[in-house]
């Protein structure tokens, strides 16, 4: 893996809104635990005009696909970065009121419908069958609390997961967040640039991995 900080500049020049190459790379680098190049990458972001709430927003995603310690971590450099910026946390810390339990579900719920589509309720009943409570988890939790904030839209955050899963080499859920970024609306071009533009942090090994999935689906 290439540790250079200035393999990111490529993907800085993208001038999407959200900028989801750039957001897909912090995911990974939270993912695979390359915290130098993470702060590289947030630095370079930040200057290059990302906006720091959309930054901010995919790093509480990323317990998800890095868990805890990875995530607080990936937390704790981007905070450090705003405080030597001197960054007003009322651009970056988006807060938002706390549904219950069951209010969370029907949210998570809506979402999961969206990314799985036909597939919603085999997927469900997969997770039920690894645990009595684990589906309940991941539609309150992972859906209803994470992913449905409002502050990136769903296509985002899908790309997103795709670039960290690319990374880490995960193929059964590479496959289903590639299903869920093209239902929310992103295109196979989309999906396989943002698979491609994780090159500099993966194994060749991973990144050809992911692509062959990508043509086992019909989206070479």
């Amino acid at each position: 893996m290439n540790k250079d900080p200035t393999i990111f500049d490529h993907l800085l020049k993208d001038d999407a809104e959200p900028a989801c190459a750039p957001l897909g790379a912090v995911l990974a680098c939270v993912s695979i635990g390359e915290f130098d190049l993470l702060e590289a990458l947030i630095n370079s972001a930040l200057d290059k005009g990302v906006h720091p709430s959309h930054i901010h927003e995919i790093l509480l995603q990323a317990h998800l696909f890095a868990g805890f310690p990875r995530a607080i971590t990936g937390l704790m450099v981007f905070a450090r970065i705003a405080e030597e910026k001197g960054l007003d946390a009322s651009t970056f810390l988006n807060t938002e009121k706390e549904e219950s339990g069951m209010s969370r579900a029907e949210k998570g719920k809506r979402l999961f419908d969206r990314v799985y589509e036909k597939n919603a309720e085999p997927v469900l009943e997969s997770l039920h069958s690894l645990h009595p409570q684990y589906d309940k988890w991941v539609l309150e939790d992972a859906y209803g609390r994470v992913l449905s904030r409002s502050f990136l839209d769903g296509k985002t955050r899908e790309l997103c997961a795709v670039a960290a899963l690319a990374t880490t080499g995960v193929p059964t859920q590479l496959h289903s967040h590639i299903v869920g970024a093209l239902n929310l609306g992103a295109d196979k071009n989309e999906v396989r640039e943002i698979i491609v533009s994780m090159e500099p942090l993966a194994e060749k090994t991973k990144i050809k991995e992911a692509l062959d999935i990508l043509a086992k689906m019909g989206l070479k």
